[in-house]
């Protein structure tokens, strides 16, 4: 296409740079105590709640794609999106703030025009000592992040746009866009549904069967913002329209876009050809927000174009424990209990398994919807931790179930995988409400430690050739 480049990502910056010499700094495991401060900045009378996260010679403004990222207080308790923010904040000093009117920051109830949301984001990369920051504008937030670099190219090292548009509202040389007629009732439609996390049905189809993740998305969605303030929001971002602005960015540009997403490609497409220089790429994934599927490699080409170089990523192969753990019958829980009181019981949940894996010293991997995956160096010790959870779950009201197996397993950022892992998943189905299956392999390697465990027989695991030989935890 004409004026933007789609071929392999050049390198940004010579080989002498200090940004790419400094190594990268170790990413932090951030339990609540380290969790980093939530700050304010301000811009006259307005307060402006921004955190920095991470450590390095790189700044990333990056600025949310409402309400597809939470307030800044509750990032941390989405897996998902902690892994994101952390994967940024790996190679760069990645700055996170709440604009006006959203989450932790002053809020009006009103429109306010999107000049100020700059001099707003000024304010913070004042406050947090930043000169010059790589500014990413997710979804909606292309528009800020366009303007942004527009008008102050002097603080812009580079541009990052995912699944940004020009405008919402169709035209001659836009036709992709809503006319004023349908774009009015879908935005009626979506104040109608605030909360309820409908939107996830098109928006993230990867998780939209993942009950937990509903609720999860439901409730913050509220947080973010009032059906007032969304009403307020949705004014301002269809009156601008960034395209004749567009020849005018002058800053290092990445335009992404994942096809197979619920955005129109065609807004990428517009943005790349008519930004001189930029570059353009097209990823894999079919969720619209952005930490979702296709998350790896969406971070990899951002982080190929800010430092220069491709990600590397090592492999360790080692042996380890790995426990699988789910409720048991939440549909139905959640169907009798609603959206509100089902997330309350999860989250009591998950600070439950957080503290009894920090007692028997388990990495969490992932939280599968309403499960866990987790691993040891021990299988005395996962089954102990499972054990625990059982007990602790079952003064919350809900049972659990968990699967046990140890074998090698490959470490790869931050990822666990191997056929132990395969084989683990698939013991967790066939246990019982409140039962704890292993594997013959672990019950070997735990003899002498008091456990009592109680022979059940072999079975046929989807996916494994030979039947496995289960016990249960008595």
């Amino acid at each position: 296409m004409a004026g933007h480049r789609s071929a392999t990502i050049p390198r940004r910056r010579p080989a002498s740079s200090p940004l790419r010499d400094a190594p990268p700094p170790r990413r932090p495991i951030l339990r609540p105590a380290m969790r980093p401060a939530i700050r304010y900045a301000k811009n006259g009378d307005v307060n402006l709640a921004y955190q920095v996260v991470g450590s390095g010679t790189i700044d990333i403004l990056s600025t949310p794609d409402w309400p597809f990222f939470p307030p800044l207080e509750s990032w941390q308790d989405q897996p998902l999106l902690d892994r994101a923010v952390n994967d940024l904040a790996s190679f760069a000093r990645l700055i996170l703030w709440d604009p006006r009117g959203l989450g932790l920051s002053d809020r009006f109830g009103e429109p306010h025009p999107m000049e100020e949301q700059v001099a707003d984001a000024l304010a913070v990369l004042d406050a947090a000592g930043s000169d010059r920051a790589v500014i990413i504008g997710w979804g909606a937030a292309g528009l800020f992040a366009i303007l942004f670099a527009a008008m102050r190219p002097e603080r812009t090292a580079e541009l990052v746009l995912f699944n940004a548009f020009a405008t919402t509202l169709q035209d001659a040389d836009y036709p992709w866009g809503q006319t004023r007629d349908e774009r009015a009732a879908d935005i009626d439609a979506i104040i109608a549904r605030w909360g309820t996390a409908a939107e996830l049905d098109w928006i993230a189809p990867s998780v939209r069967a993942n009950e937990s993740f509903r609720a999860w998305f439901g409730g913050q969605a509220m947080r973010v913002m009032s059906p007032r303030d969304a009403q307020a929001f949705f004014s301002v971002l269809d009156q601008i329209d960034t395209r004749p602005i567009l020849p005018l960015i002058t800053v290092p540009t990445l335009v992404l876009h994942r096809p197979d997403s619920w955005m129109r490609v065609e807004n990428s497409r517009y943005l790349a050809e008519r930004i001189s220089g930029s570059v353009y790429r097209e990823l894999p994934g079919i969720d619209a927000i952005a930490w979702l599927d296709g998350w790896e490699a969406l971070s990899g080409a951002i982080k190929e174009f800010i430092t220069g170089e491709p990600p590397t990523e090592e492999v360790e192969r080692a042996l380890a424990t790995v426990l699988f753990t789910d409720i048991v019958g939440s549909t139905a829980m959640l169907t009798t209990m609603g959206d509100r009181r089902w997330a309350e019981l999860l989250e009591r949940y998950e600070a439950v398994t957080s503290r009894e894996l920090d007692r028997y010293a388990g990495r969490l991997v992932d939280r599968t919807g309403d499960g866990l995956f987790a691993t040891f160096e021990g299988p005395a010790r996962a089954i102990r931790c499972a054990a625990a959870l059982r007990d602790r779950s079952r003064e919350l009201g809900v049972d659990t179930r968990s699967g046990i197996h140890i074998g090698e397993v490959s470490h790869r950022g931050g990822r666990v995988r191997g056929v132990a892992v395969h084989i683990g998943a698939r013991i967790v189905s066939e246990a019982m409400a409140g039962e704890v299956l292993v594997s013959r392999t672990v019950k070997d390697l735990v003899a002498g430690s008091g456990l009592v465990l109680l022979d059940k027989g072999d079975h046929r695991l989807k996916g494994i050739p030979e039947d496995v030989q289960l016990f249960a935890v008595s």
